[in-house]
């Protein structure tokens, strides 16, 4: 062969193959038997969505032996990937936008099928010359610096398959992005900048694999992907809270928490008493035991409700009228100044025109976080500081240091880290004086918090979120309030904590109110299922109680001499406009009422309406007597 014609060979060997990439190897070897070698490279955007595949890319054919679980693991959510990496992540202008590494497994190929070893070398690319070491496997060449772990690695286009084994929805957003952009690409374009990390794998002895047990390299792979995705664990909802900067109810979550462990204002709640470690296996909104007196979920609840539930879900950030019926909700509920608010419709107007996804520009959040730390955090905070049942849990809490002492680091500390954290305290103090000693006590307090719980609505989930509902929808409507009238929100907020505080006074707020000569079972078919009574913790049970809250409120604002039989009368023959807040209360709960008595009527009084409005009659005046 000719000297030229062999370096035409070379020439067009070599465009079978990558471009180099530079790597550094690595190695995860945790005994003599096993070792995994990886190279980390970064490629280049372009060549990424070129070269590097998806599991869903495996031909058909090498997929006829995977198992069930096999099969399922390698299904991409494109809905997913549309909405929310590419709409809301990657062409979030006002995101910084980072994935870390893929890892990618170089897999041997021959057509249609994957090859169940690398075969033989078979390169025959030029050598890179003196100072440089090569291990080929297959169509893959690697070249390392002499006595280094740095080099390039290059391989065949056609014979080797690089896919995604972890991170498969990452390259399948970056890939889906590329496609929407490439046609406005142009020399120095910053996407044609972006390098991505990648982790590769060759599973061949030659560059030092090793495992115990004989398993194929077919085999071997999908073990290690089956275990990326299995072992892979979401976020818990408590922790995105935690950590969303581009979500506004987030954010406002953020304001009402210490922004550090015991740091805090009288503005803010103490980290020490809120349940906000959530993770995967544990993430509650409940807190009726333990030490908490709310949680980052039912924050997160009170919020929403405080913001009018406004929300953009899926694809709604490219809906025009979703978008501004959202910005209405927000706008007008924080009351932003008109400046503020036009800036925000003409971003919203730009992202329609240009079918961007909408999403706040930093100035925006900046304005709508700091609406909210002046006009509603205060209020919340005050709400807990005040309520009778929380007011004295806050107290013994901090009598007890459990927001700025020992007690304080013990809830601070994951639960793992606890016990320890007791027996080092008990370490420290062994030669000091009995004050010191008694000063590591942390059960007996916790004890005596979690009995402060006990029979009490104000630590239920459903109670907490129904309270403050009925202080927003209360506050809405303060102007006409059972011919009530006030000035401010402060002046509102001064009179619903003392309406709250004598009905709590009252035992209304009694978990297991028994039902007594005389009594009625407060909240029976309101919140508590009729037969078991055990707790309903729906949305529905929450609007109930906050409507039966408002009911009770009404009753106590009419004629001292007044009685709940004609009170109730009233509900539904009187129009008094001071009445219609109560009236639409009172529907609220009917309908669970009605179900309720039901249950005891046998067929023929059912059918009997005027029998069963008389029956819901007198049901709610037994409740309302009960305190009145």
């Amino acid at each position: 062969m000719s000297k030229s014609t062999l370096a035409a060979f070379k020439t067009e060997k070599q465009t079978q193959y990558t471009d180099e990439l530079t790597f550094i190897r690595g190695e995860f070897t945790l005994s003599d038997m096993e070792s995994v070698p990886y190279f980390t490279a970064a490629m280049p955007l372009r060549d990424l969505v070129s070269h590097i595949k998806l599991v869903e890319d495996i031909p058909a054919e090498a997929l006829l032996d995977w198992r069930l679980e096999e099969l399922f693991q390698r299904d991409i959510s494109w809905d997913r990937v549309e909405t929310e990496l590419v709409n809301r992540y990657l062409k979030d202008e006002n995101k910084l936008s980072f994935f870390n590494s893929l890892t990618i497994a170089l897999l041997p190929r021959s057509g249609f099928l994957i090859e169940k070893s690398y075969g033989e070398p078979d390169t025959e690319l030029p050598d890179k010359g003196n100072g440089w070491d090569r291990i080929e496997v297959g169509y893959i060449c690697i070249d390392f610096l002499s006595g280094e772990e740095i080099g390039v690695i290059r391989w065949h286009k056609e014979r080797i398959f690089p896919v995604a084994i972890d991170g498969q929805h990452r390259l399948a957003a970056l890939k889906a992005y590329y496609d929407e952009k490439k046609e406005n690409l142009v020399q120095g374009s910053p996407e044609l900048e972006t390098k991505i990390s990648l982790i590769l794998l060759i599973l061949d002895e030659e560059i030092g694999f090793k495992r115990r047990n004989e398993k194929s390299l077919i085999e071997t792979l999908r073990e290690i992907f089956i275990d990326l995705n299995k072992n892979a664990r979401p976020v818990s909802k408590s922790r995105l809270i935690l950590l969303e900067d581009q979500n506004i109810q987030s954010l406002c979550v953020r304001n009402l928490l210490a922004k550090k462990a015991k740091e805090f204002s009288e503005k803010e709640l103490p980290l020490s008493i809120v349940t906000w470690r959530g993770d995967e296996n544990k993430d509650e909104a409940k807190f009726d035991s333990g030490y908490s007196i709310t949680s980052v979920l039912n924050l997160n609840e009170i919020v929403n409700y405080c913001l009018n539930r406004a929300s953009l879900n899926k694809n709604d950030p490219l809906v025009a009228n979703k978008i501004k019926r959202y910005i209405d909700k927000l706008t007008g509920r924080l009351r932003l100044e008109q400046n503020i608010r036009k800036s925000i419709m003409d971003y919203s107007q730009e992202c329609i025109d240009e079918a961007e996804p909408f999403s706040f520009k930093q100035k925006h959040l900046k304005a709508l976080q700091e609406a909210f730390h002046h006009q509603w955090a205060p209020h919340i905070i005050h709400v807990f500081k005040e309520f009778a049942p929380y007011k004295t849990y806050l107290s013994k809490a901090k009598e007890f240091g459990a927001i700025d002492g020992i007690l304080a680091d013990y809830l601070l500390l994951p639960e793992k880290k606890r016990e320890a954290f007791i027996k080092r305290k008990k370490a420290e103090y062994k030669d000091k004086n009995k004050k010191f000693r008694a000063g590591v006590k942390i059960h007996t307090p916790l004890k005596e918090l979690e009995n402060l719980k006990k029979n009490e609505w104000a630590f239920q989930v459903v109670f907490q979120k129904a309270l403050f509902i009925n202080f927003f929808d209360l506050e809405s409507q303060k102007q006409s309030l059972f011919g009530l009238n006030f000035n401010s929100i402060d002046e509102f907020r001064t009179w619903w904590i003392t309406q709250m505080n004598d009905l709590y006074e009252q035992k209304v707020f009694n978990l297991h109110w028994k039902e007594e000569k005389g009594k009625a079972h407060l909240w029976l078919g309101i919140a508590n299922n009729p037969g078991s009574g055990s707790i309903q913790y729906t949305q529905a049970a929450a609007n109930r109680i906050s409507s039966f809250i408002t009911l009770c409120m009404c009753f106590r604002q009419g004629n001292p001499r007044q009685e709940a039989k004609q009170f109730v009368d009233s509900l539904i023959n009187n129009n008094s406009h001071s009445l219609l807040i109560a009236k639409d209360a009172f529907k609220n709960i009917r309908k669970e009422l009605e179900r309720l008595i039901k249950s005891k009527m046998n067929a023929d009084e059912i059918e009997d309406s005027e029998k069963l409005e008389n029956q819901v009659k007198k049901e709610v005046v037994k409740r309302l007597k009960a305190i009145s």
